[in-house]
């Protein structure tokens, strides 16, 4: 019953995310803005689109887009679904939840490595307050919400903002 239970859910989320997608408006290649969309975010399996909020300025789609390019070419799209269906197999255990929340964790931490690696301080800090004001913003919700939750956004933002050089 449990396993039905998420498994529903996460078909409900599937469609409703596939259902909103379709009034997107593309910007150019697989780039799309979305209406009443509070943080980007990959969608699609065998051909992988962003999709971000609107009305933000070039500088913010570069610095997201980057991101989220990212996300493709490590194949974080394919990988981070195989691991919430992990988890809602595994349901009964809260091992399999934590571990799910910690690998996209990581995910997230990577992908801002591979975006920021050769960024000057200046432009990290400008990279970090982009992620704080997504997370504030009046409609986020979501992976936004994943990341502003306790000290996520803040983990993410000191790891950026790290002087050290890391191998991505």
């Amino acid at each position: 019953t449990g396993l039905l239970i998420f498994m529903l859910r996460r078909l409900c989320q599937h469609l409703g995310i596939r259902r909103r997608t379709r009034f997107a408006v593309r910007l150019r290649d697989d780039i799309f803005e979305l209406d009443g969309c509070a943080a980007p975010f990959v969608y699609g399996f065998f051909r992988a689109k962003i999709y971000v909020p609107c009305g933000l300025s070039e500088e913010d789609l570069s610095l997201i887009t980057a991101h989220e390019k990212c996300h493709i070419r490590k194949k974080d799209h394919l990988l981070l679904p195989a691991a919430g269906l992990i988890a809602d197999i595994f349901w009964i255990n809260p091992l399999a939840r934590i571990a799910c929340r910690k690998f996209r964790l990581d995910v997230e931490m990577r992908c801002d490595e591979c975006t920021t690696r050769d960024f000057s301080g200046e432009k990290k800090r400008e990279y970090s307050l982009l992620l704080l004001n997504m997370a504030l913003s009046e409609r986020a919700s979501g992976a936004v919400r994943f990341s502003s939750e306790g000290s996520v956004l803040k983990r993410r933002i000191r790891n950026i903002m790290e002087k050290k050089k890391r191998k991505i």
